[in-house]
């Protein structure tokens, strides 16, 4: 009897956690379909960067978000969209390649999640304090077009209070690209109109 109440019991486990699976894999489903409905909605970078800003920001829960993108002309990332409580005063700021963690993410190409910002040594508190936001999580991803790293996207203290997770990563990964291909397109197909 023990014996069928343990396999019981891993039967329930292994459910559990082919129902979380298939619920990643939904959400990760929907928040690609929405992403590739802006492509079919508008072509302005400004647009494109605050709808899928949106997007994943309501896929994740968190407070903020925000869009950097790497200006070859002073060779800084700057905040192109932002969202939160202090999304306007942010955009005041540029950041060095290589400083904080978004500029981290940026200069490494890869994603990276800190769960507890105050004891991660690339953590740039000079904005954080400046704002007087509490910063006390990230999670970065790279915006990448043809695999090289054009900007970042960065996501500012989950809303439940949790840290971010693997399946947060794989997501806001696959969104930095998408957001590059967007980018893309955009700047290819009005670079097209104003030659014509």
């Amino acid at each position: 009897m023990s014996n069928i109440a343990g396999q019981l019991d891993d039967l329930r486990k292994e459910f559990s956690r082919l129902q979380t699976a298939f619920g990643s894999a939904d959400l990760r489903f929907g928040v690609v379909r929405q992403l590739f409905a802006i492509l079919n909605s508008t072509f302005d970078e400004e647009e494109i960067l605050a709808k899928a800003l949106a997007i994943i920001e309501k896929a994740i829960g968190v407070e903020a978000g925000s869009m950097l993108l790497f200006d070859p002309a002073d060779g800084k990332l700057y905040f192109a969209a932002a969202t939160g409580p202090k999304a306007e005063e942010v955009k005041e700021f540029r950041i060095d390649p290589g400083l904080g963690v978004s500029g981290w993410c940026f200069r490494q190409n890869q994603p990276v999640a800190v769960s507890d910002v105050a004891s991660d040594p690339r953590f740039y508190r000079q904005i954080s304090k400046s704002l007087g936001f509490e910063t006390r999580c990230l999670l970065c991803a790279p915006i990448r077009v043809a695999g090289e790293a054009v900007g970042v996207l960065e996501l500012v203290n989950k809303q439940d209070g949790d840290e971010f997770h693997t399946d947060d990563t794989e997501l806001v990964s696959t969104v930095g690209i998408l957001v590059g291909q967007l980018l893309d397109n955009a700047r290819r197909l009005n670079a097209s109109a104003a030659t014509k």
